[in-house]
């Protein structure tokens, strides 16, 4: 189960950045969750995809004019504190997150 969880937390960072480079801005701010979810599963050591992760985050928040991506980001900074093995879905959350509505 291991490779394929691994392919598809590639398929989907892959996906995310096509996006980025994607003339179509609109559907770039629609992404808040997948950007969570792939930020849930990559390493802690793969600071590239963290930093793109965030800085498309900060950016949802700054076009779309709210705070919810920002809260998103600081929820993966705490996540990413954490090895990927540990992290597991029912104690990721531990209080109502508004970007996952």
């Amino acid at each position: 189960m291991s490779g394929v969880r691994k392919s598809c937390q590639a398929m989907l960072v892959q996906q995310l950045r096509s996006l980025h480079d994607c003339e179509n801005t609109q559907l770039r701010k629609l992404v808040i969750w997948p950007l969570v979810i792939a930020g849930i599963g990559i390493r802690t050591e793969d600071e590239d995809t963290q930093e793109f992760i965030l800085k498309e985050l900060a950016w949802i928040s700054k076009e779309v004019g709210i705070a919810a991506p920002l809260l998103a980001r600081e929820f993966l900074r705490k996540v990413w504190l954490s090895p990927v093995e540990d992290r597991k879905w029912d104690g990721l959350f531990d209080r109502p997150y508004l970007f996952a509505v």
